[in-house]
């Protein structure tokens, strides 16, 4: 989803929220273009893979959602893996986490808006976000 900007802003202030993947699986991050071609790794093919390693833990965790795979296995979901009564549904593991990364960015947009934004400042929030979102999937999921 992209977010605009107000009127008389530059437009490489747009933020792209990116969920890579499959989305209920799947923590949404800001993207910029006033980042420059410097992305989080984490969103970015390897050299060994074709796929952001994001993406390849959010299939993963996919696959647990949909784990018959013959017939019309992909048509049958394991529901309760994503949201149940016990609230540790990958949804509601992952929405404290998106919702303070969210938090955490609009603080940045009015920090950066009232100073100058960079390709610096963005690349060093890349990282920062890269560092919490690999530790997010590691310690909740164990990918």
């Amino acid at each position: 989803m992209f977010q605009g900007v107000i009127k008389g802003e530059p437009a490489e202030r747009t933020t792209m929220w990116t969920a890579l993947g499959f989305p209920p699986c799947a923590i949404t991050i800001p993207l910029w273009v006033a980042g420059g071609e410097k992305l989080p790794e984490i969103t970015t093919k390897t050299s060994e893979r074709d796929n952001a390693p994001l993406c390849d833990k959010v299939v993963a965790l996919k696959h647990k959602v949909f784990p018959i795979k013959r017939g019309n296995g992909n048509k049958y979901m394991y529901f309760s893996l994503l949201y149940n009564e016990t609230g540790d549904g990958i949804i509601q593991k992952l929405q404290p986490f998106e919702k303070a990364i969210f938090e955490e960015t609009y603080k940045k947009i009015t920090e950066w808006n009232a100073t100058v934004w960079s390709a610096e400042k963005v690349i060093n929030y890349y990282k920062y976000l890269n560092d919490k979102v690999v530790t997010i999937y590691y310690e909740l999921f164990g990918l």
